[in-house]
């Protein structure tokens, strides 16, 4: 979990939260799950078996394997994978309260799959990722010196959907762009940075693939943007014959009084579409220097200034949005999470480079470290607040329940009651624990829980 404030109040508020986050994402995760298998079963005429190891068995006595068969599993084996993974994991931990017939909990641990897919798990690795970066670059003098934090976006030209040859390019785009980072141009304008590479498709299917890289990067003290952004257009173009780039001074969203974004009304393709204001940070700072608050107050506020556009930076490598099929937001594509899968495996699709390479307190490598079948993922607390009496409760006194959080019900943020449980009369969702133990062990004894699966994930159909 997040680190929070030693004060009751502020821990319950961020662990609603956090509980009302898992429940979207988990929500999320039996959609990408339950598509997955109707993908397998209309095209291969498979119905995938609740458990992975029936598939195995299935799998390997099938000797007689018809052609949709063979196809399955030679070209969709990562994403038979995917859905086993989504369905073996998901489960939460929490001590359950109750007062008057009213139920709510205080989540201890979630267990996460750790797959690269998995929409809970992009959301907790983008959660603790920018985390790091906050903490570091607010404990570093790097952002008290004048480094200018750019974003910026490279491409590759695919003439019908191929580069040199290569339909999906992923690996020749990280080539060609540690090839530009040993320019020595490149070494006197960027001081450091991170990139991540991302995969989706275009409205125009005969362009292929569009398969790019966002990076958050800090100049040199003293570069210029404008003359670093012509001598990147014109080196990539020589490099790659690309023309195709991007670099932005870094942005960030404002809220109003209410929680809501700030955005104005366009017009798009005919129809009236909100978009949120960016508010960027040369403008910002400008104004901030201008103001009436003291060289120290102004420091910290451009340093928050800052930090807020770099958040919404890194941001980029953790949505799925790119995932869904064109025009959708509930289906996803699955042909393409199956290319993904398929081309990257063993892949590295995020690093970082410069002064961040081998900087210590960056290294997050063990985020995605998966360890063997019975490695337990996840990350507990023991630290317990009761939502009824808004005091801290002693773990081992505490009710212990395990639970998948999307079978939970809760208000929006905008709520009357934000994040507050609407299906608070229903305990049947919950499964009791050993009492009398703290967060691990009630872990470790959900697993073995989970293994013979209570709660079986109800299967939806899709139009």
């Amino acid at each position: 979990m997040v680190s929070i404030p030693d004060n009751p109040v502020k821990i319950l508020e961020s662990n609603k939260r956090f509980q009302s986050k898992l429940s979207w994402k988990r929500a999320q995760s039996n959609d990408l799950r339950n598509q997955i298998h109707e993908f397998i079963s209309d095209n291969f005429n498979v119905n995938l078996p609740t458990i992975k190891e029936t598939f195995e068995i299935l799998r390997n006595n099938n000797h007689n394997a018809s052609e949709e068969l063979t196809t399955l599993y030679e070209d969709y084996a990562e994403l038979v994978n995917l859905y086993y993974t989504l369905g073996r994991y998901g489960l939460s931990i929490g001590s359950l309260f109750e007062k008057n017939g009213e139920f709510e909990t205080f989540t201890q641990a979630h267990m996460y799959s750790r797959h690269k897919m998995d929409p809970v798990w992009l959301m907790r690795k983008s959660q603790l990722i920018r985390n790091i970066y906050r903490n570091y670059l607010q404990s570093s003098e790097t952002l008290k010196k004048t480094h200018h934090p750019v974003h910026i976006t490279l491409t590759l030209p695919h003439s019908n959907g191929v580069f040199r040859g290569q339909r999906f390019y992923a690996t020749e785009l990280i080539y060609q762009f540690n090839i530009l980072r040993k320019y020595p141009a490149w070494k006197s304008f960027v001081y450091a940075g991170e990139y991540g590479v991302e995969v989706k498709k275009t409205v125009n299917t005969a362009n292929g693939l569009h398969i790019h890289i966002h990076s958050f990067s800090l100049l040199n003290e003293n570069a210029s943007v404008n003359k670093f952004r012509k001598w990147l257009q014109t080196s990539w173009l020589k490099l790659t014959g690309g023309s195709h780039i991007w670099v932005e001074t870094l942005y960030f969203f404002k809220k109003d009084d209410h929680g809501k974004y700030l955005s104005k009304k366009l017009i798009i393709d005919g129809k009236p579409q909100e978009q949120r204001i960016k508010f960027y940070l040369n403008n910002e700072i400008r104004h901030i220097k201008k103001s009436l608050l003291t060289e120290t107050q102004k420091q910290q506020t451009i340093q928050e200034i800052y930090l807020k556009g770099i958040m919404e930076c890194i941001k980029y490598h953790f949505k799925m949005d790119d995932l869904m099929q064109i025009g959708s937001d509930k289906l996803f594509d699955i042909e393409l999470i199956n290319d993904i899968l398929t081309n990257t495996k063993g892949k590295r699709m995020y690093s970082r480079f410069g002064a961040f390479y081998n900087e210590p307190a960056l290294n997050f490598n063990n985020l995605e470290a998966k360890g063997a079948p019975d490695e337990i993922n996840s990350e507990s607390t023991d630290r317990v607040v009761n939502p009824f009496t808004i005091e801290f409760a002693q773990t081992t006194e505490t009710n212990k329940v395990c639970f998948y959080p999307e079978k939970q019900k809760r208000q929006p943020k905008t709520g009357a009651k934000p994040y507050s449980l609407i299906n608070k009369h229903d305990p049947s969702i919950y499964k009791q624990l050993t009492k009398g133990v703290f967060a691990k062990e009630a872990v470790k004894e959900a697993v073995k829980i989970n293994r013979i699966s209570f709660i079986p994930i109800k299967k939806e159909r899709y139009a």
